[in-house]
């Protein structure tokens, strides 16, 4: 899905809003597409939002498919905790996917919640829908 430039940048503020108000918790967040493209991230000095893209919609990509696997329902959420961050991807949209990176002392409740609370608030100018050849017609089930 092809954004405008006025949504884009309404996104990344909604996005560097987010990571202002949790008071250094979150570092750097982007809202990416389920095939690794960045549609949106915060101004936070960090030039990190193409490698988030790529690696988070990957690690999205396995956690739905385990899941699928388990049959342990639709995937909400998937953490992974380092050493010295914390990586926190949240489902915003169908084929987009919220990722954060959060200091490592951080509450991931507070995170997590502020994370769902900005999905909630915009969610459907979120999504992105699969890519496809020219001419090519998707079927959605």
């Amino acid at each position: 899905m092809k954004i405008s430039s006025a949504t884009r940048a309404q996104l990344s503020g909604m996005l560097d809003h987010m990571v202002q108000e949790t008071q250094g918790a979150v570092l750097s967040a982007a809202l990416v597409s389920a095939d690794g493209l960045v549609m949106a991230h915060s101004q936070d000095g960090d030039d990190i939002h193409e490698q988030l893209a790529a690696g988070g919609s990957g690690m999205w990509s396995i956690g739905k498919g385990l899941a699928a696997q388990l049959t342990a329902g639709a995937q909400l959420q998937l953490v992974l905790e380092c050493e010295n961050k914390i990586l926190v991807l949240v489902g915003a949209a169908e084929g987009s996917v919220l990722v954060l990176v959060s200091a490592a002392w951080a509450d991931i409740g507070d995170v997590v919640y502020a994370a769902n609370r900005l999905v909630a608030s915009v969610g459907k100018h979120m999504g992105s829908a699969p890519r496809t050849a020219a001419g090519q017609q998707i079927t959605v089930p």
